[in-house]
């Protein structure tokens, strides 16, 4: 990585974090986390570095901020179900 400051993003394959990444790309460097559930791994190449894996991981989550030490955080992940599934997910969703 080079010497601009680093930036992890959080649900970086979704819609808001994939456009801020866009906009950030010439100042920082990026390192997009998410597991994927939303829309899929897409796979494809990618501007950034990516890590694929749960935030309720703490040993996972630990290991990513000890391997790219971030200097900033940018937290966009989210379980968005929607009005159907607030009734269905309503635990996970409070939880």
């Amino acid at each position: 990585m080079s010497n601009k400051p680093c930036v992890l993003v959080t649900g970086s394959e979704g819609s808001l974090a994939s456009w801020m990444i866009k906009k950030m790309l010439n100042n920082y460097n990026i390192v997009g986390i998410d597991n994927c559930n939303r829309y899929g791994d897409h796979g494809g190449s990618r501007n950034y570095h990516f890590e694929k894996g749960d935030l309720c991981n703490a040993d996972w989550v630990n290991s990513v901020f000890e391997k790219y030490q971030p200097d900033y955080v940018i937290h966009a992940a989210a379980q968005i179900y929607g009005v159907v599934g607030f009734h269905k997910y309503s635990a996970d969703i409070l939880g």
